[in-house]
């Protein structure tokens, strides 16, 4: 019997090659089940901390439009567009001819805002919306205020665009456990990147509470992106499925924010990192390159030939790396690595620095110079209106050591310089200085990628608070490593479960706290007297009214009333900066006459002054007016505009008119 069972095996060599095929397909199902489940209780949680922050289902369609302040409710308001026209061409139309955000001038606001998410969204919700619940009651609010009508369900505009966002970021939760499962190999290694970040969650996103901004669609893509690029350095060979999912992964991530190319920026130069220490061959190298370039000419097309993609960093910096890989056969040469490494390194550098200048000098694009120069005034005493307005808000700082305190009590920053002090131990101990090896152990590739990738997205965390959005869940998936690092392979399995249950135990201390605390934020969203001024302007002025004013609030009057504006808060553009520039003049110390003829020199026929936006002050130096000096050495009078009209209207004005926050000028 024993020896006609071993023959049978014999005639059937398959047998156990499709016993292990079932097995591996049981194991990869295993933690994406896990995955989708992840993602299910965070999409609850975090539409439970926005509804809870704002009671949002209890607010009215005009409380639920000023909830979403500055760039959101620009945002919102061409969804708004497309869900509501008369018919989904004329609302294409208006978006693609579009004279009100920017009046006099007419812009192509797909081109200028990445707004594909909410013509998406827009052109579902008007296809499905009446088979969609919806439910509306009477909301008696208090304050002496008058009772409003309040809809709860999906069929509601508000309801359907915030469920789909928070939907979406849902995959986040999951993509997080799945990537750092894929990392590691254990459901140790997912459960920690997950576990990390919801103990850290407010360091990681901002999406419970700005569900509009351009971050809530393009960062779950991010993770797609990562987990593909992962898998596809762990593969044996890079086929034409890798190409396509790492450029379709790639473009959706950049589709809707216009940010999304510094984090490429940064990958790019990753993976140039680890294609140097070998671990990364450049045929695969040059791939991953090619669909960067693909992707990225691919929003060009989307985005109606928008220049400030190929005037980034990132265009000459991928021409230049292709350049590298391109002459990887001469620089074998050679053999000293630390030589080769200083020659390709500062081929990178200049090259892409220098086709930078190049291509800005040669097209004229001049939209991201701000950027530049916030850079700038960080190492350097210069200073503008520009870098004013941007770094004397919190969020453009240098990161504080508040962020450094929370993240090591979570235990999830010490964890990070553990896993890369251990990554550097293994790497020093195979490191041969001459040496022209292509490929040291291409397995290791992913590793080493999140480990410089979070080192990468630590420089731009450094710099500007505000990217600490990218570190923390990118230190997230680094800690998933913490079971498979070359320290933790010493250790018995027992000792290591042990050592991480107490990793685990102490980290919990501080991090249930953070969930706590989250859980425990109730407000509800109340603002009269913005409302009061929206039902004015509504009630009293003409629908071609041009207004002008801060940026947070003609957004909103652009959202709630359809006034056109003559500036908004999308920052991006040199135009709309120059436009804005001579807009805030009402917040310098000029005299009325400079600010009348401004203000008829650009078409405007109302101005809104805040109080409060006034006089304002975040930290020395930081008054509008104290910027707007900076421009012009004339700006001298002895108070602001603005402060002025508290007290009297001067000639040219007529005040039409008034609350506690706003005062309404009308420019005669």
């Amino acid at each position: 019997m024993k020896d006609r069972a071993n023959k049978k095996q014999r005639n059937n060599p398959n047998r156990s090659r499709r016993v292990t095929e079932v097995e591996e397909h049981y194991a990869n199902w295993k933690p994406l089940s896990i995955a989708v489940g992840i993602g299910v209780l965070y999409y609850c949680y975090i539409s439970g901390l926005f509804e809870n922050d704002l009671f949002f289902s209890h607010l009215s369609t005009l409380e639920r439009e000023l909830a979403f302040r500055t760039e959101m409710g620009l945002y919102y308001s061409y969804y708004k567009t497309v869900a509501e026209a008369p018919s989904l061409s004329e609302g294409i139309n208006e978006l693609l001819n579009d004279n009100s955000t920017e009046y006099p001038s007419t812009i192509n606001t797909l081109q200028r805002f990445n707004l594909y998410p909410e013509v998406i969204l827009g052109v579902i919700f008007r296809v499905i919306r009446h088979s969609l619940p919806r439910t509306c009651y009477k909301i008696n609010r208090g304050y002496n205020q008058p009772v409003v009508e309040s809809c709860v369900g999906v069929g509601d505009i508000h309801n359907f665009y915030v469920t789909c966002i928070f939907a979406l970021n849902g995959l986040l939760g999951g993509l997080l456990f799945y990537v750092g499962w894929s990392l590691s190999g254990s459901m140790w290694g997912g459960s920690l990147s997950i576990i990390q970040f919801m103990y850290n969650h407010g360091e990681s996103t901002r999406i419970m509470w700005t569900p509009p901004l351009r971050e809530s669609f393009s960062f779950p893509f991010l993770f797609v992106q990562i987990l593909v690029l992962v898998n596809s350095l762990k593969s044996t060979s890079f086929t034409w499925k890798h190409f396509t999912a790492v450029t379709l992964s790639t473009t959706c991530f950049m589709i809707p924010w216009q940010f999304a190319q510094f984090a490429l920026f940064t990958q790019l130069l990753s993976l140039l990192a680890i294609y140097l220490l070998g671990y990364l061959s450049h045929y695969r190298y040059q791939a991953i390159i090619i669909c960067q370039i693909t992707a990225l000419a691919i929003n060009y097309v989307l985005q109606f030939f928008n220049s400030m993609l190929f005037s980034s960093l990132l265009f000459p910096c991928l021409l230049v790396c292709l350049a590298v890989t391109a002459i990887h056969s001469y620089l074998r040469i050679i053999t000293n690595n630390l030589l080769r490494w200083t020659i390709q390194v500062s081929i990178v550098g200049t090259g892409t620095l220098l086709l930078k200048f190049v291509v800005s000098r040669l097209s004229g694009i001049q939209d991201d110079n701000h950027i530049f120069n916030i850079l700038r005034s960080k190492f350097t005493d210069y200073k503008d209106f520009d870098t004013q307005l941007y770094t004397c808000a919190a969020e453009f700082d240098f990161i504080g050591w508040v962020y450094v305190g929370k993240v090591c009590l979570t235990l999830l920053l010490p964890a990070c310089v553990f896993v890369l002090f251990d990554l550097t131990r293994e790497y020093l101990n195979t490191f041969k200085l001459n040496s022209c090896v292509d490929n040291r152990s291409a397995d290791q590739a992913p590793r080493y990628y999140i480990a410089l990738q979070t080192i990468a997205f630590s420089v731009l965390a450094i710099l500007i608070m505000r990217l600490k959005l990218f570190f923390t869940p990118t230190m997230c998936l680094l800690v998933s490593l913490l079971p498979a690092c070359p320290f933790a392979n010493t250790l018995t399995r027992k000792n290591r479960d042990r050592l991480l249950m107490v990793f685990l135990l102490i980290s919990s201390l501080t991090g249930g706290y953070n969930i706590y605390r989250q859980l425990r934020v109730y407000g509800e969203y109340n603002n009269p007297n913005m409302e009061e001024l929206i039902l004015w302007i509504r009630d009293n002025t003409l629908e071609r009214a041009v207004f002008a004013g801060s940026m947070s609030t003609m957004a909103n009057i652009k959202l709630s009333t359809g006034r056109p504006i003559a500036n908004h808060p999308h920052y991006e553009n040199k135009d709309i900066r120059e436009r804005t520039r001579l807009v805030y003049h009402i917040f310098a110390r000029v005299s009325p006459t400079h600010v009348y003829n401004t203000m008829k020199g650009i078409g405007i026929d109302y101005i809104v002054v805040e109080d409060g936006f006034c006089n304002k002050e975040t930290r020395e130096g930081c008054k509008l007016a104290d910027a707007l000096a900076l421009e012009n050495e004339n700006f001298q009078e002895e108070v602001a505009f603005c402060e002025l009209v508290t007290f009297s209207t001067p000639p040219g004005f007529k005040q039409v008119f008034n609350n506690q926050n706003h005062r309404v000028l009308q420019v005669m």
